[in-house]
């Protein structure tokens, strides 16, 4: 409940309503879950977690947190759509048309991150959206809305997750909470339109300025200004002597 709270002030909305959450210790993989089939629920696997998730002093709560922000932004419904939902069910509702992967993620990242701890705070995660600038292969939004098929198949969740920090961080919670409620209801149809709304400028614009943000190491002739105090070449000319031989 206290999670709860603390997500809904974020958000300056509540959601007047229960779900029931399970956990399950029957199966091998850490992982969690939210749903709306049939209805909101949570499940959760209490398993040891796999090292990706090893971020956090307590594991296991902050993977409910990730998961009741799934469950909270995806229910931020007008009393229309709320409506709905009593007679049809939880799924009748615009977000399951609007909301991409990557949105959704990127909500979560930004929760389970918001105290010092979880993958945004992580340097391995983020070295993944800094080696896409250096290797100037740095993605557009729309190809991170959702899951790849091929490697690195988790980026969509860091590169969302390092975007709506951003967006938090310089435009604050409020602007960004608008966009939730207004692209879970449709009220511009799309997550696009719903963001030239409340921010004044395309996504694809405010991506750019997310990608100009972002610090990386510069080369130059004599080596590499980068994020180490004595950076140290090897005899074949390669940084990092303890990695490299």
């Amino acid at each position: 409940d206290s999670i709860y709270k603390e997500i809904s002030t974020a958000y300056n909305f509540n959601i007047p309503y229960r779900l029931p959450v399970t956990i399950v210790s029957g199966v091998e993989p850490f992982n969690a879950y939210f749903s709306t089939g049939y209805y909101n629920h949570i499940v959760l696997y209490d398993t040891y977690p796999i090292d990706e998730m090893v971020v956090f002093k307590d594991d296991f709560l902050s993977t409910f947190r990730h998961e009741l922000t799934h469950a909270f932004t995806m229910n931020m419904k007008s009393p229309f759509w709320r409506a709905m939902g009593s007679v049809f069910g939880d799924p009748a509702s615009p977000v399951f048309i609007f909301v991409t992967g990557g949105m959704a993620e990127g909500a979560t990242l930004t929760s389970e991150s918001s105290f010092g701890e979880g993958r945004l705070n992580d340097e391995f995660a983020k070295q993944m959206v800094r080696q896409a600038k250096i290797e100037k292969k740095f993605p557009s939004y729309d190809d991170m809305c959702s899951a790849r098929e091929i490697y690195p198949y988790g980026s969509y969740y860091f590169f969302n997750g390092a975007f709506h920090q951003w967006l938090q961080t310089w435009y604050g919670m409020e602007k960004y909470a608008e966009w939730w409620y207004r692209t879970d209801n449709a009220k511009n149809l799309t997550q696009y339109r719903a963001f030239r709304k409340i921010y004044g400028m395309d996504i694809e614009i405010a991506w750019e300025r997310f990608y100009k943000s972002i610090e990386v190491p510069v080369l130059t002739e004599s080596g590499a200004s980068d994020f180490f105090s004595d950076p140290i070449f090897n005899r074949k000319g390669a940084l990092y002597a303890d990695l490299c031989n």
